[in-house]
């Protein structure tokens, strides 16, 4: 019987099963209200040791669990139903009856971090994918944009006395495709039995017998497969004024002799069209002024040197130039 059988007390003594044999209670026949109504009849005619209230319980003290905080100690699946929780009830009443701790579902650390391990990897390998791309240097754990400074750009080695023009790489926003597609290595121009790399450009487009160059037959655009080429120059304090050719490769059977000849002339020309324009500097790049060699201070297209011809993606490519070391 429940309502007397509570686990706090010692089990029924012969005496206290005699007197519930007197009344005879049916359980299962009887209502709620009938089942109340006999609790208090036999609550009066009980002795006072039957129902022994203050009587000491003969369990041992539950143990104290081992959870030194509450993390893993509730388990949510018996609450999730009706059915559930009066299950969790159950085992609850049944170990406390048997002065044991009723079983926790234990916390599986190492499945979690394994799972915390697993998406950090997918993240990872998703900001990874993104920080191949030309963008901002970015946080993606914080989800914070990062500032961080540009290493210096190292000059490349060029002719003695002489300083290399600083343009800013040329790239097209509109034609991203070509950014990320195959890189050639830079087109060198060294005049043959001279140590230093680079070409005057006067000596090449103003005499008919220009000094010869190392490897003058070389197929230079042999392996770029195309038929033409975009060259740019993008001169210091100039940059509303850009120069932009096509060349045709023949086939990627124009030669660097050749090539070197066209690339001279497209810089004289393209010199002489600012200092004629009378184009003005911009503030703070004076000393990149392109002139005449009446005027001092400035630079002459003839007085240039062509080093390197560096591939930029694509079919577009950009001149690297020196200029005599005046300042």
């Amino acid at each position: 019987m429940a309502y007397y059988y509570a686990p706090q007390y010692q089990q029924w003594t012969s005496q206290e099963t005699a007197v519930y044999s007197q009344h005879q209670y049916p359980q299962r026949q009887h209502t709620q209200y009938q089942y109340s109504q006999w609790q208090e009849s036999y609550h009066q005619q009980a002795p006072s040791n039957v129902l022994r209230p203050n009587m000491a319980p003969s369990q041992p003290t539950i143990p104290v669990s081992s959870y030194s905080t509450l993390t893993g100690a509730v388990d949510y699946s018996n609450v999730t139903s009706n059915n559930s929780r009066e299950k969790g009830i159950a085992s609850i009443r049944k170990s406390r009856t048997n002065a044991t701790p009723y079983i926790v579902p234990q916390h599986d650390t190492s499945h979690s971090q394994d799972l915390t391990r697993r998406n950090s990897q997918s993240q990872a390998l998703a900001s990874a994918s993104w920080s191949a791309r030309p963008c901002p240097i970015q946080d993606y754990k914080q989800g914070n944009k990062v500032t961080v400074d540009s290493p210096a750009v190292q000059p490349p080695s060029g002719p003695t006395n002489h300083v290399w023009v600083p343009q800013p790489d040329y790239f097209d926003e509109r034609d991203k495709m070509w950014r990320y597609g195959p890189r050639f290595p830079p087109i060198v121009f060294q005049t043959a039995g001279f140590p230093e790399i680079g070409v005057r450009v006067g000596k090449i487009a103003h005499s008919q017998n220009p000094p010869p160059i190392e490897g003058p037959k070389d197929e230079i655009f042999a392996a770029s497969g195309n038929r033409e080429i975009q060259v740019w120059i993008l001169w210091p304090g100039y940059s509303s004024e850009p120069l932009r050719k096509r060349i045709k490769t023949q086939g990627g059977k124009i030669t660097r002799e050749l090539f070197l000849t066209v690339l001279a002339h497209d810089v004289l020309d393209y010199t002489y069209s600012i200092y004629k324009k009378k184009i003005p500097i911009e503030p703070g790049y004076e000393k990149w002024m392109i002139g005449s060699k009446a005027e001092e201070n400035t630079i002459v297209g003839g007085e240039l040197f062509i080093t390197r011809l560096v591939h930029r993606g694509g079919s577009n490519w950009q001149i690297e130039l020196w200029a005599p070391k005046r300042f």
